[in-house]
């Protein structure tokens, strides 16, 4: 719902529901792999190398669809002839049944699943209680304000700020640290003259940790810039422009300290090239 009070304020109120149905591997998963145990090239039996995996519908669990359920203010405001622009939006998100895997006690699977009952074969004794399914099992709310301010100073001056600020409740660790709790960002775009503009770029995101990573990501801050000339051909124009990255040093996105040697680490480092671009 959107109530306009006049061309200067508006607000909006929202709430919305999805859903995600478990996908065939979540719900009917029945596999493990297998490797050949060799000796002088020789095979001579198999290992276990990866534990058994069942879908949810074959266990006493079953599964259900994952939901969430958004809620939000919003607040839009046109100031000074549209050169100030401004945005608010509260919101709070409720997810719940979303799913995970667990390790189970095999002996509740029912008997015709494809763990293997031949343990010496694959000498691993633990084999028949090595077993994973999905399962929903994990609950989570998100709340916080985003805001966005977009400031046409004069013609040839624009600034545009955003920032965030979200919490997280949830009964699992990794999902409660999947997302910074603030950041925010300033863009200023200066057009010189007909040809000539620059950009400055800042941002700063807060630790956080991808789910999938083990090694964390510290809080970063980064500063771009761009210098832009444009060129004009009898049928077409284009632009070419200097940009330098990563000005305030290096940086981590992704996994700065890696777990173990073989995780892959992820360093933004400082650079400089080139951008040149040709409209048809």
């Amino acid at each position: 719902m959107i109530h306009i009070f006049n061309k200067q304020h508006s607000v909006r109120v929202g709430i919305s529901q999805a859903i995600r149905s478990p996908f065939i591997y979540e719900a009917k998963a029945n596999q493990f792999l297998t490797h050949d145990i060799t000796s002088a090239g020789v095979p001579v039996g198999k290992t276990l190398i990866e534990q058994q995996f069942l879908g949810g519908l074959n266990t006493p669990q079953g599964l259900t669809n994952e939901k969430i359920i958004s809620r939000e203010i919003a607040y839009y405001g046109n100031y000074f002839n549209s050169t100030l622009l401004f945005n608010a939006r509260l919101f709070y998100d409720d997810i719940s049944n979303f799913l995970d895997s667990k390790s189970i006690d095999a002996s509740i699977v029912a008997p015709n699943d494809n763990v293997p009952d031949n343990l010496n074969e694959f000498g691993n004794p633990d084999a028949r209680n090595n077993v994973r399914t999905f399962i929903n099992r994990l609950e989570s709310t998100a709340k916080g304000i985003e805001l966005e301010l977009d400031y046409r100073i004069d013609r040839t001056l624009r600034l545009i700020a955003s920032g965030s600020i979200i919490n997280i409740n949830t009964n699992n660790r990794a999902i409660k640290d999947s997302t910074p709790k603030n950041s925010y960002s300033v863009l200023i775009n200066k057009t010189f003259s007909d040809k000539y503009s620059g950009s400055l770029f800042y941002y700063y995101v807060n630790q956080f940790n991808w789910t999938d990573s083990r090694g964390g990501t510290n809080a970063y801050k980064t500063l771009d810039t761009r210098f832009s000339r444009k060129i004009a051909f009898n049928h077409s124009n284009g632009s070419l422009s200097i940009v330098l990255k990563n000005l305030l040093g290096d940086y981590s996105d992704y996994q700065e300290n890696p777990s173990s040697n073989t995780a892959p680490k992820v360093v933004n480092s400082t650079l400089a090239y080139l951008d040149f671009r040709l409209n048809f």
